[in-house]
């Protein structure tokens, strides 16, 4: 029965678990979940990604370097795949060890689709030396307060709050079941954005996402890894579209900068989101 069960579980829910254990850097068990969606499923880029990540945290740069060539075999113009192999070529050639992962979460990790993540600057109340105590991938948490949504790190650094109509819109999901995890995307100053993931949606909101995306830019967007955030110097790369207001989704995530209301809109303004956003 167990068995039957397991065969008979969705893709969505490979994908899941894989991101979770991903998010507690059990990379030997991310790895064998991903190696068993390719099987069921077939190659995809997404998952070929996540394996070839899974691979470099273990060690493995033949393996990670194979799974990577496999993204690029999908689509040829893959860009954490290039990247990731002009770096592990690079440390293969010249015998290097590849570099352990030095935080719990890493931004990799936030691989999702459409609706289930993002990208946003914090309204700040917290001093200039907070960067100082706080580096990117460090996880937070949210702590709903009255109509407003304070964010601070796993360690209790205040940070600041979410933007209103965000805040408000994840405490009425939250309240309403849903969760989600988090981690510091870059801290400069008392510039401060990061990460959101829902990691779990409570049947009530199905259709419901909790970061909608802008409906004239929903076709330009593609599901896909970037470069992680944590191990890497890079910064989360903001895209410009014709639309008036950043949207970022280079991993199935966008930006959302304080003040984008017609961006995230109340939960109950969500009638017609289309049901391919959702898991």
């Amino acid at each position: 029965m167990a068995e039957f069960a397991e065969r008979s579980k969705p893709r969505a829910q490979f994908v899941d678990e894989a991101i979770n254990l991903a998010l507690q850097s059990k990379w030997t068990e991310a790895a064998q979940v991903n190696r068993a969606i390719l099987d069921r499923f077939g190659p995809e880029e997404e998952t070929l990604n996540r394996l070839g990540k899974a691979y470099t945290e273990l060690g493995q740069v033949d393996e990670a370097v194979t799974a990577y060539e496999g993204s690029l075999k999908v689509n040829p113009v893959n860009p954490i795949a290039q990247k990731n192999l002009t770096r592990l070529r690079s440390l293969r050639a010249g015998k290097a060890p590849v570099p352990a992962s030095q935080a719990k979460l890493d931004i990799d990790a936030f691989i999702e689709e459409t609706g289930k993540t993002a990208v946003t600057a914090l309204h700040v109340h917290a001093d200039e030396t907070a960067c100082s105590k706080v580096s990117g991938g460090d996880p937070v948490k949210l702590i709903p307060e009255g109509d407003s949504m304070t964010v601070e790190t796993a360690r209790g650094i205040a940070l600041g709050h979410l933007e209103h109509v965000m805040g408000r819109r994840l405490i009425k999901f939250i309240e309403g079941g849903n969760r989600y995890s988090g981690a510091v995307a870059s801290c400069e100053g008392t510039n401060i954005k990061i990460i959101l993931r829902e990691t779990y949606q409570d049947p009530r909101f199905y259709g419901k996402p909790s970061f909608p995306v802008k409906k004239g830019g929903r076709e330009e967007f593609r599901p896909y890894a970037k470069e992680s955030l944590i191990t890497r110097t890079s910064e989360v790369e903001e895209v410009e579209e014709e639309s008036e207001e950043p949207i970022e989704e280079l991993e199935g995530m966008h930006t959302l900068e304080p003040g984008e209301e017609d961006a995230v809109d109340t939960a109950d303004s969500d009638e017609d989101t289309r049901k391919e956003d959702i898991y």
